[in-house]
């Protein structure tokens, strides 16, 4: 176990809410049973926070403005939000569409992902 140090503590606390877990966990190279644990610790527990009116028709209105290929990514990260709580929110008024395709970039980013994943299973 690794001692936090005051940055450490600092980065987590700026950008507790703005980040994922996973996002913190490699950014900090810490586990992410530690970066839950010093959370806890420092009071940083997600909680619950209802979208405003004004979130709610950002949302409405970048998922009707992009019907065929959503970046969530790019949308959380504008509005502070996390990714799954906006795709939750979209598909809970309607507005997700499990048909839709995944933008160039996605499926780049799943193609190389598998590919790492299969290197050396040939043999096996």
């Amino acid at each position: 176990m690794s001692v936090w140090t005051q940055e450490e503590e600092s980065f987590l606390l700026e950008h507790s809410e703005d980040m994922s877990l996973k996002e913190l966990s490699h950014y900090l190279n810490k586990s992410l049973g530690s970066i839950r644990g010093k959370r806890e610790r420092m009071g940083l527990n997600q909680r619950f926070r209802p979208f405003t009116d004004e979130e709610k028709e950002v949302i409405r209105s970048y998922y009707l403005a992009h019907p065929d290929e959503i970046d969530i990514g790019k949308l959380a990260k504008n509005m502070g939000r996390q990714k799954t709580s906006i795709s939750r929110y979209a598909q809970k008024i309607g507005l997700s569409n499990s048909k839709r395709s995944f933008t160039d970039e996605r499926k780049q980013k799943i193609s190389e992902s598998n590919s790492k994943r299969y290197v050396g299973e040939e043999g096996a």
